[in-house]
């Protein structure tokens, strides 16, 4: 009789019954998605921030491209006018210059496309382009000529005007009727403009 072998063969386990070995990286099949979900969310933000870079910077442009535009337009209508030019000669007259000015006294102006910048009731009106850059321009009956014309010289209006360069007098405020800043300005700058002749444009 034979004896029992003590080498006994395990039994067989259908393939489906064993537990699956754990690897060691099983980690990674969590942590790359939660990488590419990452990186998805920084390009969107990234694509985010810079359209708005590029919006601001287009709007930036826009507003620039308005304003040239509108100064374009602005020059277009005023060459239409005539440019503003206020001469004695051939040199222009500067509100913010006194000397081209007082080297003009005695000479003829001439202005086109003058803005009006205020009125002084009875006595004139300033021209320019700033209050620093404006020209006291004498138009009223109660100081030189009589310049009885129907025009009266309102502000804003453009003007073309002639007429003498004058040397400021001794005390504006009282010869040419003047308030104290409007007569200051007129004594810093030495002369101002006796027109004969003011026409609207």
């Amino acid at each position: 009789m034979a004896q029992p072998s003590n080498n006994r063969r395990a039994a067989a386990v259908p393939l489906g019954d064993r537990e699956p070995r754990r690897a060691g990286g099983g980690w990674l099949k969590w942590l790359l998605p939660l990488l590419a979900l990452l990186l998805v969310l920084v390009l969107v933000l990234a694509m985010r921030l810079g359209g708005d870079d590029d919006a601001s910077t287009s709007g930036d442009r826009s507003t620039a491209t308005a304003a040239a535009t509108a100064t374009s337009e602005a020059s277009a209508g005023t060459s239409d006018a005539g440019a503003a030019t206020l001469t004695a000669g051939d040199r222009p007259l500067r509100g913010d210059d006194a000397e081209s000015l007082t080297a003009a006294v005695g000479q003829q102006a001439e202005g086109t496309g003058a803005t009006v910048l205020s009125v002084v009731s009875g006595t004139g009106f300033w021209v320019g382009s700033s209050d620093a850059d404006r020209v006291f321009v004498e138009y009223g009956s109660t100081v030189g000529t009589d310049e009885s014309q129907p025009y009266k010289p309102k502000v804003g209006d453009v003007v073309a005007l002639s007429g003498e360069v004058r040397p400021a007098p001794a005390d504006p405020a009282q010869t040419l009727k003047l308030g104290a800043p409007d007569a200051e300005q007129v004594k810093a700058q030495g002369a101002y403009i006796n027109a004969q002749d003011v026409q609207a444009q």
